[in-house]
């Protein structure tokens, strides 16, 4: 007898084929057989009323690894359908975390500064992947967590913010660790060169730890240098260092920011294309918003972060260094779009009073011109804040959209629905980037269902290398999202985001359901999945 029947559904089997009316049935956490009999004996039996039976969604760019340790639940992600994450992305991960305390200081002001949660909520006791796979699976989650090293944790832990090439001695200490690391079962490396400290980093060693990526074929995900007006010289870059190195590139989260780079959605996909011809392995993902959301410090010029976070506010409190620095800062705003066009997400409970509202409200508030507002909030939330930045051309979004090779992911975190158990009001990409896609694919006739929902399960799920997820067959793990493909909607706003999405049903992860009838159920199967070849969970 199987565990679970769900019948009378759509079968939408990840692959792109055609999606047809029939029954799954769950046995042991795994798919046991897909067939069109409805009459199969087993101990609970849901009827999905042909709605969509499909792969769990896997959320494929994440930054989830300090909002796991405290709300493990990770209600604004498996209320979307998503089943599994993958973490660590742009440069900045959890682990490694040095012993060193001065290091290990700066290293949480940054990834706090990133995400929207004070670094005195959180720390993670974990050294390496195998102690943070021990941390997760001892407090289970709802839904499947892994992990990407990132490159500025790493180069954190061995050199510090030190702006300069790492010394032969350091860059050795890096491959080691980041060896280790691979080994352990993390999915690759993440590179994020728009924040310190890898903003600091230049081909020659960028080049030498990705041979190491290469070596356990993991993956190699980056944030460019530039999305702006140098976004196809940032392309350049990591071109070069795919094809010096060899290893699978992934391109995170592909856009445009700036109006005057709008328009130019055709070029970027054609040079990503043009890269798979000279036989470049390269994968990209994207959110499905024309907003982009960062720490408010990404103001600030390369120079200024050197030495961290506490550097960086002693600069911002030294008036000649102000004035050094202020031309910079406009140049940076004025790129995305102006002060008019930032808008500021959460403040780490400083200044709660300016959330929601733009840097030039503010500024006509405060009466300061924007780039000394942008200092003053700095100082005001030591060092972070974060904004949501409305400065994409909706058009190239959906050029990149229809892109089949291009999958879709949030670059959010597990939150709370709960907004008192969260700072400010962070990106809805958090909370609906799942069913908004699908909505959007739908509704603006860009996508077909079986096309949409491979963008979020069987093509990530070969991006991770994952063999038993991302598709219905007999024998792959019993991770399914139920959801109504004419109504499933994002009902989020920027200022109201804590709301759960419309349309997601029933959510299975490892043959128990998490989600029922749209409401949470108790069960906790969610583990740290380890890329395969590491110890412990396979992929």
């Amino acid at each position: 007898m199987y565990d679970y029947a769900i019948i009378n559904g759509l079968i939408v089997d990840g692959t792109r084929a055609l999606a047809y009316r029939g029954g799954l049935y769950i046995k042991a956490g795994k798919i046991a057989a897909l067939c069109t009999d409805p009459t199969l004996p087993a101990r609970k039996t849901l009827d999905a009323g042909g709605r969509a039976v499909s792969p769990g969604f896997i959320d494929i760019h994440t930054h989830s690894d300090p909002t796991r340790m405290i709300s493990p639940l990770e209600e604004s992600k498996v209320r979307q359908g998503v089943t599994l994450e993958l973490g660590g992305h742009c440069g900045i991960s959890i682990v490694p975390m040095p012993e060193d305390k001065a290091k290990r200081e700066e290293l949480l002001a940054e990834v706090s500064a990133l995400i929207s949660v004070k670094k005195s909520l959180w720390d993670s006791d974990a050294t390496d992947i195998s102690e943070l796979a021990v941390r997760v699976d001892s407090d289970p989650g709802a839904i499947h967590f892994s992990m990407l090293v990132g490159h500025g944790t790493l180069r954190g832990c061995v050199m510090g913010y030190e702006n300069r090439p790492p010394t032969p001695d350091e860059l050795r200490r890096m491959e080691e660790l980041l060896d280790k690391l691979l080994s352990q079962g993390a999915f690759g490396m993440s590179l994020g060169l728009v924040y310190p400290p890898g903003i600091f980093s230049q081909i020659d060693e960028l080049t030498a730890l990705a041979k190491v990526v290469k070596r356990h074929g993991a993956l190699l995900t980056v944030h460019m240098r530039n999305e702006e007006d140098r976004i196809f010289q940032s392309l350049e870059e990591m071109f070069t260092v795919a094809e010096a190195s060899g290893a699978h590139l992934h391109i995170s989260h592909v856009k445009l920011m700036g109006k005057s780079q709008w328009g130019w959605s055709g070029k970027v996909l054609n040079a990503i294309h043009q890269a798979r011809v000279k036989g470049l392995r390269v994968t990209a993902d994207q959110y499905p918003y024309d907003a982009s959301s960062t720490s408010l410090n990404r103001m600030i010029p390369a120079w200024g972060h050197e030495g961290g976070n506490a550097a960086m506010l002693e600069r911002l409190r030294d008036p000649e260094t102000r004035k050094r620095m202020a031309p910079e800062i406009a140049a940076i705003m004025d790129a995305r779009g102006g002060p008019s066009c930032l808008r500021i997400a959460y403040t780490r409970s400083f200044l709660p009073e300016i959330e929601e509202m733009t840097v030039a409200g503010i500024a006509e508030k405060w009466d300061l011109p924007p780039v000394e507002t942008v200092m003053k909030i700095l100082l005001a939330c030591e060092g972070g804040a974060g904004i949501i930045s409305h400065s994409m051309d909706p058009g190239d979004v959906e050029k990149i959209m229809l892109d089949m090779d291009i999958s879709i992911g949030s670059d959010g975190s597990g939150f709370s629905l709960n907004p008192d158990q969260v700072d400010g009001k962070p990106h809805r990409r958090n909370f609906g980037t799942f069913p908004f896609f699908l909505e959007t694919a739908r509704d603006k006739k860009l996508l077909s269902l079986e096309d949409a929902v491979h963008k979020i399960t069987g093509l990530p799920a070969r991006a991770m290398g994952l063999k038993d997820r991302g598709v219905l067959r007999a024998g792959a793990a019993a991770d399914i999202t139920v959801f109504d493909p004419a109504n499933v909607r994002d009902a989020t706003t920027y200022s109201n985001p804590f709301v759960k999405p419309v349309g997601i049903d029933h959510v299975f992860v490892a043959g128990e359901p998490v989600v029922l009838h749209g409401e949470l159920t108790a069960a906790r199967n969610g583990r740290f999945i380890k890329r395969h070849g590491g110890n412990g969970h396979k992929g």
